[in-house]
């Protein structure tokens, strides 16, 4: 994908999903992600909370903690 500097994925645990993270200089490089049918959810840094991004992805990854992605 043009303009993804890089990305952290962790997959779901029944193995159907993955919980990705984008990092990019220019929001517009999110954009072919956040129009895809695939994607579930999407939520932007510094827009979403923290608690709500938690809340979803455990829906997913019943020991997921964000703390692990810094």
């Amino acid at each position: 994908m043009a303009g993804i500097l890089g990305f952290t994925a962790i997959v779901s645990d029944d193995g159907q999903f993955a919980l990705v993270e984008f990092v990019a200089e220019d929001p517009e490089a999110f954009r072919a992600i956040r129009t895809d049918a695939r994607v579930v959810k999407a939520f932007e840094v510094g827009k979403a909370r923290r608690e709500d991004i938690e809340t979803e992805f455990r829906k997913h990854r019943k020991d997921f903690s964000s703390t692990a992605w810094e």
